[in-house]
């Protein structure tokens, strides 16, 4: 009890949303240290170097891995990466209830933050800092504002 709290850092996820309903997330992961490792923007252009290939080539296959996700608008830049993922189906109420003592401290499977790690996972996690920034997309007014963030 002694290190209780002390050195976690608080989350910014709304405790009462369940990250695993169907939803449109806009995240923006950043890499650790806020490195450039996917590359660089010369003349006003990204360009990608290796790991932003891979960043960018991971991040079109989330939706083989999970059948009830897509994704939507994305920018992959020299320190972070703009997107938003589609959950697209609930499940069923059965699987709500845990018989896991894990649950606590483990995402939920399907949810955001069990596709945002496997992706961190993916592209390597050395890049990446901790955790990542999310915002629900409420309605459409919101949606939109959050593509021309990722467009421009």
């Amino acid at each position: 009890m002694l290190y209780q709290n002390r050195f976690r850092k608080e989350t910014v996820r709304l405790k009462e949303w369940d990250y695993s309903n169907p939803w449109w997330y806009y995240i923006t992961i950043s890499t650790k240290n806020h490195c450039p490792f996917f590359g660089e923007v010369v003349h006003g252009n990204m360009i990608l170097n290796k790991l932003g290939i891979v960043t960018e080539k991971c991040w079109d296959e989330i939706p083989k891995h999970y059948h009830n996700v897509g994704t939507d608008y994305y920018v992959v830049m020299p320190n972070h990466i703009h997107g938003i993922i589609i959950i697209n189906e609930s499940r069923d109420v059965a699987c709500n209830v845990s018989t896991n003592k894990y649950s606590q401290i483990s995402p939920k499977k399907n949810s955001l933050s069990a596709i945002v790690r496997s992706y961190k996972s993916a592209v390597t996690k050395f890049a990446h800092e901790n955790g990542f920034t999310d915002f629900i997309s409420g309605n459409l007014l919101n949606l939109c504002h959050q593509r021309s963030i990722i467009f421009n």
